[in-house]
């Protein structure tokens, strides 16, 4: 396990944002958000790197693994960075990680770990439809959101973003095949466990949760979000935007409401 971490423009600042990526991302795939959030902001930035590996490991476990890398990488950040305010941004798969590592441990990390943006995150689906993920994968989110961005590079005007929006999806689906065990490993989680209860309780803890959700989100089904983080947060931090799963790691648009969330 390594991480990725840039300095921000204020170097004695003791904030940091801390990216969790989803499953089949790396470090290169949330860069664009990196570079904004070190441009707008006053603050640090790290990203877990995630290991991909190949066909042939097999050994992986998803749960255990992710949660340990995240366990290090906040004591070196606490220690040896001399970091006093964490901020996460946890893409789908990565809400996993947050909620577990605070579940049980609130206490210990009340004072470090301050704010929490879930966004597109797993955990509430609560049924095991599995083939029907990977069916919704490489159907509705692959084939649909890179033959419409490719359209947007050749005709459309945001240009810049349909060209990112190719390259990310391309990315995901590369990664997902890459080591099929790994993927599908994550994917049993995604459709097969819920942490509404942990997520109850640690908002209960007084941990600022907020969540941002695409409407048009192919992969996690919005309404399910919707519906479920109602009942745990005041509106207002609950937000809302057009557009689909990976959206919020390249839309400069989505990136400007999380780092105001943050309010740091």
């Amino acid at each position: 396990m390594d991480y990725i971490y840039s300095a921000g423009k204020v170097r004695e600042c003791r904030d940091c944002i801390l990216i969790l990526t989803g499953t089949s991302t790396q470090s290169n795939d949330v860069a664009h958000l990196v570079q904004y959030l070190i441009r707008e902001g006053d603050c640090s930035v790290a990203v877990i790197e995630r290991f991909i590996g190949g066909p042939l490991d097999i050994k992986y476990c998803p749960r255990e693994e992710r949660l340990n890398d995240l366990m290090r990488t906040i004591s070196e950040l606490i220690e040896l960075r001399e970091i006093r305010r964490i901020h996460v941004i946890a893409h789908s798969y990565g809400a996993f990680e947050i909620v577990r590592l605070l579940s049980g441990r609130a206490f210990r990390y009340c004072c470090h770990i301050k704010n929490v943006i879930l966004v597109n995150p797993v955990g509430f689906s609560g049924k095991k439809r599995y083939v029907r993920h990977c069916l919704r994968f490489l159907f509705l989110f692959v084939a649909k959101e890179y033959g419409t961005a490719l359209n947007s590079v050749l005709w459309g005007n945001n240009r810049d973003l349909a060209f990112r929006k190719c390259c990310a999806t391309s990315s995901l689906l590369f990664k997902s095949v890459a080591n099929l065990t790994r993927t599908l490993r994550e994917i049993a989680e995604i459709e097969g466990e819920t942490f509404g209860t942990e997520l109850n309780e640690l908002c209960r803890s007084g941990f600022n949760f907020f969540f941002v959700v695409n409407t048009s989100d192919t992969l996690i089904i919005p309404r399910n979000i919707m519906d479920g983080v109602r009942s745990l947060v005041p509106v207002d931090r609950l937000v809302t935007f057009p557009g689909n799963h990976i959206d919020p790691l390249l839309n400069e648009e989505i990136m400007g409401e999380m780092y105001r969330l943050l309010e740091i």
